[in-house]
């Protein structure tokens, strides 16, 4: 039993866990769209702003933005989007999470790492699985505003931000539509769809220092 446990964490701190920062979410993942006690071995989805307690070992679960979830389980995989907040207990869990992500780490040799630009390849997941309106989660902060917004050509961030940064634009499926530099808070969006988006601006780092939700209309 030793000798598989061991096995196991090689697998999850390199094959298993490997890209862990932009994952495919598999089709015979588990959905969780509302709050409770799961006990499920293997793959899980978690909506987003669903409240879970997750009890089974092995877990390899996809966390939406502004969930809340407490894991006790060993030798799992945990990929937390923005806004999300995981409390883990238990051994050799390894843990992918976005910067805006809150993790509270109770457990034994736990590995964190943070990725800047987290998100998650749906092209496989579950027909009837989270809605994507709810990925993108509430990132407003009091401290950068976006006008005009709605936006049709090109939007400007006011607030604590220095005159030039980065940043990145993603919809509500988490797939990167735009990044580049700013200039004096004005980032163009003509080119966008119609639709929500996640617009973060980036430290130097390329750590996330404020993030926001823009709609583009018409």
């Amino acid at each position: 039993m030793k000798q598989l446990l061991t096995l196991f964490a090689l697998a999850a701190t390199s094959g298993m866990a490997i890209a862990q920062c932009n994952s495919p979410v598999p089709a015979s993942a588990t959905v969780i769209d509302t709050d409770g006690e799961y006990s499920i071995f293997g793959a899980q989805w978690v909506c987003g702003s669903v409240t879970a307690t997750l009890g089974s070992n092995f877990v390899n679960a996809f966390i939406e933005g502004n969930a809340h979830v407490t894991a006790t389980t060993n030798l799992g995989v945990y990929s937390v989007r923005t806004g999300s907040t995981l409390t883990i207990s238990g051994l050799n869990n390894n843990i992918y999470y976005d910067p805006t992500a809150t993790i509270v780490d109770n457990g034994t040799n736990t590995m964190l790492t943070v990725c800047p630009d987290l998100t998650f390849d749906y092209t496989n997941a579950p027909a009837n699985g989270c809605d994507p309106a709810m990925h993108v989660g509430s990132l407003t902060l009091p401290t950068i505003t976006a006008s005009p917004n709605p936006a049709t050509d090109a939007i400007t961030l006011t607030g604590d931000l220095p005159a030039t940064f980065n940043y990145t634009v993603r919809d509500a499926r988490g797939a990167l539509v735009a990044s580049g530099a700013a200039h004096a808070g004005r980032i163009d969006c003509s080119a966008w769809p119609v639709g929500l988006y996640q617009v973060q601006a980036c430290g130097i780092t390329g750590s996330v220092i404020a993030a926001l939700r823009v709609l583009k209309a018409r």
